[in-house]
């Protein structure tokens, strides 16, 4: 797109009233005082407790690993198969009683109503209202059929469910080493703060003096 003259005479007044040597730019120079400015800031900067690095590490830790007693991926892929199993278990028996009600609307002491011996053309509201042991039959595989794709969205969702705690499971095992390492450290270091401090009130307990109730504080 051509520059107008209007746009032009515009540049030109604003690169007359710019004072010389602004729009000169060192890109090197720039980066090296940036770096400059960041070593002195990290110089400055007041050294870091490694303890209290080390603590809220060993915090954090024990958030994502349950203070160690999360789930394994192990247990996961345990847990994955019992689900597995019991939401096939369900599947098969909405499946089994569904067609055995089926196989009865063919069975010759179904009692049909006419509607159903001539194949004649039905409303829904006829079928539901209809008493015939066929129309019963018949409501009841509609119903199971809905159980049946329930179930089938619930398995499939317990499946999802237990591949992604799997998933996650398998990278908290990997913190479990590291959380160990630290929980073991600090426990040595909680104990012998504890006894320390116990010790402390110990000694700065005040003695009875002759059986009276004075202490050496009576004493002045």
């Amino acid at each position: 797109m051509a520059i107008t003259t209007e746009q032009q005479n515009a540049m030109n007044v604003i690169l007359k009233s710019t004072p010389p040597g602004l729009m000169d730019f060192d890109e090197a120079a720039f980066a090296k005082a940036q770096a400059d400015r960041r070593a002195t800031e990290a110089a400055n900067r007041p050294p870091q407790d490694h303890a209290e690095t080390l603590r809220s590490e060993y915090e954090d830790l024990a958030r994502r690993t349950g203070n160690g007693k999360a789930m394994s991926e192990a247990d996961c892929k345990r847990h994955a198969d019992e689900q597995a199993i019991k939401h096939a278990g369900i599947i098969q028996k909405i499946t089994d009683e569904r067609d055995y009600v089926t196989s009865l609307l063919d069975s010759p002491g179904t009692d049909k109503c006419v509607t159903i011996r001539e194949n004649r053309k039905e409303s829904d509201s006829a079928a539901n209202g209809c008493g015939c042991t066929a129309h019963v039959f018949r409501r009841k595989v509609q119903a199971l059929e809905i159980q049946l794709r329930r179930a089938k969205n619930e398995s499939d969702k317990s499946h999802r469910v237990c591949q992604g705690m799997i998933r996650d499971a398998a990278e908290v095992d990997k913190l479990r080493p590291r959380f160990a390492e630290l929980e073991k450290m600090f426990r040595k270091i909680d104990t012998a703060r504890k006894v320390a401090r116990s010790i402390q009130n110990t000694d700065l307990k005040p003695e009875p003096m002759g059986g009276f109730g004075f202490t050496s504080r009576h004493i002045k």
